[in-house]
């Protein structure tokens, strides 16, 4: 399994996450992504959210499965906020509040 690097994303001018309909797995967003010429930050942000909705948004699931620690993942998510490409409020985190001590930023 090709997993993404731990590299920051950059740039910010990029069109805010529009979800992507349709696509079923990591096969079909690559697919999508090449036709649509997306650039590597907007791939790896959409692979992100993808694998995120599959694990209910739970944060240490979908850091684990991306192979990133849950903090890189954080400050990932953080920095989408802060760039306007996710809403200030994403979906709910796990209802459990297992991972409740990384919230702080």
């Amino acid at each position: 399994m090709i997993r993404p690097t731990q590299a920051p994303v950059t740039g910010g001018t990029q069109d805010a996450v529009e979800g992507v309909a349709g696509i079923r797995d990591g096969g079909d967003l690559l697919r999508h992504a090449a036709k649509a010429r997306w650039s590597l930050d907007r791939l790896e942000r959409e692979y992100i959210l993808m694998v995120l909705d599959g694990e209910s948004w739970h944060q240490g699931r979908a850091a684990e499965i991306l192979g990133v620690n849950r903090r890189t993942l954080y400050r990932k998510l953080r920095q989408y906020r802060e760039q306007g490409l996710l809403p200030a409020s994403s979906p709910p985190r796990d209802p459990t509040g297992e991972d409740e001590a990384d919230r702080r930023p």
